[in-house]
């Protein structure tokens, strides 16, 4: 299996469906116009599957380029208790489901969550959302985010939500990560371990926004904010980085936990 930093997370896919072959069916929430994905290799070989988009303009557009028989592409907004309904009803395109990519900006933890109590697959991709560093957990609970950029989960948030399923990081880049399942993987090695932490450091530990608030008043930028919280014991600043959070919007939903 490649190394957890070795490029692109579309590269994976390779070497779980070498040559012609490819996944038979694939949940893409957050689809856009089905170009440039990270599954875009099992796209381009044929994958059908069930694809999901709230913009109209997007999704007609995906319809025009790659639709087939063996998908189909809806316009609609979705929420975690739609899963288990959007599922069955369209069992033909979504059951049996071997690859699972949820991108939507906001409940991206919840969303995977409830899919992944109603299916079973052997690979998840998602995106990465870094403003908060590790060790925190942050997951948005919300599709309104008052138009913060406070939408979808961070690593540590799918570490341990997924770990918890049987999923392992495979695979990161810039924006995204994909999760096996240790059924069809080798289990976790201490180097990968490392390799996994040292590719988070080299590629979100320095790339945070927008300005924080420090001891309850807008101070320097993101970065050292971050950093502050990174080198401090989480126990210690868990409170700070909670007021931090509910003092740009107090309404704003989401999990935080260690």
């Amino acid at each position: 299996m490649p190394q957890v930093c070795a490029g692109p997370v579309s590269d994976i896919w390779e070497s779980l469906w070498p040559g012609k072959a490819t996944a038979s069916k694939i949940i893409i929430i957050g689809c856009g116009v089905l170009k440039e994905e990270p599954t875009q290799p099992l796209l381009d070989k044929g994958a059908g599957g069930l694809f999901i988009d709230m913009d109209k303009t997007r999704v007609r557009h995906a319809i025009f380029n790659m639709a087939a028989p063996s998908r189909l592409i809806l316009n609609m907004s979705v929420q975690a208790h739609h899963m288990r309904h959007l599922v069955k009803e369209h069992r033909s395109f979504a059951k049996g489901a071997e690859v699972i990519q949820v991108d939507i900006d906001t409940v991206d933890g919840p969303v995977m969550n409830a899919l992944l109590e109603v299916t079973s697959p052997v690979a998840l991709v998602v995106e990465l959302r870094e403003f908060l560093p590790m060790p925190f957990r942050y997951s948005c609970l919300t599709t309104d985010t008052k138009g913060l950029a406070w939408g979808g989960s961070n690593l540590a948030y799918w570490l341990h939500a997924l770990g918890l399923r049987g999923f392992y990081l495979a695979r990161m880049d810039g924006r995204d990560a994909v999760f096996l399942h240790k059924s069809i993987s080798s289990p976790q090695t201490r180097s990968h371990l490392l390799g996994a932490m040292g590719c988070y450091l080299s590629m979100h530990a320095f790339h945070f926004e927008p300005t924080a608030l420090i001891s309850g008043s807008i101070d320097d930028a993101w970065t050292r904010t971050q950093h502050y919280w990174m080198e401090s014991n989480p126990h210690d600043v868990m409170d700070e980085v909670w007021q931090n959070l509910t003092s740009w919007k107090g309404d704003i939903q989401f999990s935080l936990e260690l």
